[in-house]
Order: C-alpha cells, then structure tokens, then sequence
C-alpha cells in the first residue's frame, strides 16, 4: 500500500466492540455472513452464460474453458467462502454526518463511529508479507455497479492469473448502487477472524446522537486505558433540518 490507511467503522456498543478497543483488533467475517445477501455471493455460473451470449472468437473459446470446467466455479465459491472481508467507511467530509450510516451500524445512532490509521510500515510488515498467515489478497474501494460482472468477464486479459485476478477484485469489491451512501472501502484477506492492530490506530471515537452517558464513560475510560485514544466526539443536530455536525467533547 502507498499510504496509511485512514478509515472510519460505525459499530454498536456490545462485548465485541469493547474486545476490540482492549485487544487492538478488528474482524474480518467471511463473505457469507456480510449482510447483504449478494454481497460477494454473485451466480458466477449465470454470469458466464450471459458472457458467453456476448463474446465471440477466441475470447468466446476462453470464456467458455471457465464455463465448462465445473470444478472452476464449485473450487472458485468454497475458496471465497473461506476468506476475510473487513468492510469500513472512506474517510470524507460527509459520512460522520450521514444518518443512514449510524441508523444501519451504530445501533440506531446509540453507538459509535471509530477512526482509525493504520500505519503503511505495519501494513508492509505483516498484512502485505507473503509469508504471513493472513495476509491482504486485495483491497481498495467499493464499486457501485449494476451487472458489472459481464463486462469484466468480457475485457479481463486472456490469462489464467491476470483473468482470475481481475474476477477476485470485481467479485469482492463490487456491490449494488443502492449501497453508495456507504462510501465503503475494503480489505480481503487470506481467511476471516480478528486482525491485530497496533496500539494507537484508533485515533478518535465519535459518540452518536443517543449515546447515553454512560455508554460514553465507559468507552473514553477503555479507549484511553487500552488504546491510547484521547480524541472524543459527539454527534448533535445541526441548525438545518436533518443536519448532524461533531462537537470535540471532554469526556
């Protein structure tokens, strides 16, 4: 990766979102448990018979090896099946203040927003080692596309690597239109469960507009005892209709 990685991750307040401030974690589910039933979960085997209606010449005859190789697509579903998928929100200027985002995720805007960075150096040393047991297959932001895996399938290389390559990325990192407001970007490593983090990537927590008291003393304690976060907000309503603004609290 050529950068830190900056992103934001509305969650509830529960037992695993505390696990995770005191372990310095987050988690990767697999495909199959995302929310969205499509999600990673596409027919491949429908999208090559609408392919293979499309192309013609060579690229209908290299098409066609994928089709009719069966243990193609039934080894492709049980090896994404058994993958990490570690979704979360692109930094901008609008998504803290997006209602969507805290309704879907944050428990009905009674839980949180986090903010983490991830530096590059730790990034390159573990996830992005060949050697490491899970490490980064591919990662960037999410596609909003209706049928965009025709296409893809019809302008991917013809190369076995490069053409299986450019399949995985469309795969994982595509979703329906209808989920643009998420802005979401993606990490998808070797297999699901907890990924380690280093202590101080979580650089600030935005508390949402029903978040009781309580719940925001007991996140700060955890979050600056554990790791070593003393940047804290919450979400009010704006002076427009339906606007939220962040205000720095001293929690």
């Amino acid at each position: 990766m050529s950068d830190d990685l900056h992103f934001y991750k509305f969650r509830a307040i529960n037992k695993w979102l505390i696990e995770s401030i005191v372990n310095h974690t987050i988690f990767a589910p697999s495909p199959t448990d995302l929310n969205d039933p499509f999600d990673c979960q596409v027919d491949l085997e429908r999208v090559f018979e609408r392919a293979i209606s499309l192309a013609s010449g060579e690229k209908l005859k290299f098409i066609k090896s994928f089709h009719e190789n069966n243990a193609f697509i039934d080894n492709w579903i049980k090896e994404i099946g058994t993958k990490g998928v570690y979704s979360f929100s692109l930094i901008n200027s609008e998504i803290l203040s997006e209602p969507l985002m805290w309704s879907h995720y944050a428990d009905e805007h009674r839980g949180v927003c986090m903010e983490y960075i991830v530096p590059k150096e730790y990034i390159d040393e573990t996830f992005m080692a060949k050697d490491h047991e899970n490490r980064l297959l591919v990662g960037g932001s999410v596609e909003y596309q209706d049928d965009g895996f025709v296409e893809c399938i019809l302008n991917a290389p013809q190369d076995l690597e490069q053409f299986a390559t450019a399949l995985l990325r469309k795969y994982l990192l595509t979703k329906s239109p209808s989920w643009h407001y998420e802005k979401e970007g993606r990490l998808v490593l070797m297999k699901s469960g907890s990924i380690n983090l280093p202590r101080g990537a979580l650089r600030r927590v935005y508390f949402g507009l029903r978040s009781s008291e309580s719940d925001i003393r007991l996140i700060t304690e955890l979050a600056r005892t554990y790791s070593g976060c003393n940047s804290f907000y919450k979400v009010e309503k704006g002076s427009g209709d339906y606007e939220l603004i962040s205000k720095e609290i001293s929690a």
